[in-house]
């Protein structure tokens, strides 16, 4: 009974400071910048960005990892204005009531497909771009060989 009460009580607070895992581009735009930064773009209607998301925010390793970078997460379809690098990025409509943020198109590059990992240097130039899902182990390991 004890041993599962400790299992229970250390996956919970894995989960609790997992979830902090992510920052918004806002915060990190303020930071100090000291580490790079993994941008996550993906939209709501993308099961695979939500399962990439869940592993970001529930895998201690991740929390291990974010030593290093900054896990940052882009809906692509938000409509609120953004500064990035000092650069003003907004919502751009391509038909009735659908379209794609200028910062996603701009971090995912011409040929964006949901989820895109952007990995970030410190300054917030595009360091590598990785289209499409990956596992959480791919994850680990691209991060883990750039850290």
């Amino acid at each position: 009974m004890g041993k599962l009460l400790l299992i229970i009580s250390n996956l919970m607070v894995a989960m609790l400071i997992g979830q902090r895992n992510f920052t918004t581009i806002e915060t990190w735009e303020h930071s100090d910048k000291s580490k790079k930064a993994v941008v996550l773009l993906s939209q709501p209607w993308c099961t695979y960005c939500k399962i990439m998301e869940n592993y970001i925010s529930g895998d201690p390793e991740f929390m291990l990892l974010s030593e290093n970078f900054y896990f940052l997460k882009v809906n692509a379809s938000m409509t609120k204005t953004l500064i990035f690098n000092g650069k003003e990025y907004k919502f751009s409509f391509d038909g009735l009531g659908t379209g794609t943020h200028q910062l996603a198109l701009a971090l995912g590059g011409e040929d964006l497909v949901f989820p895109t990992t952007v990995i970030l240097d410190k300054s917030g130039a595009v360091l590598y771009r990785i289209p499409g899902f990956l596992k959480s182990s791919e994850m680990k390991h691209i991060l883990n060989r750039i850290k």
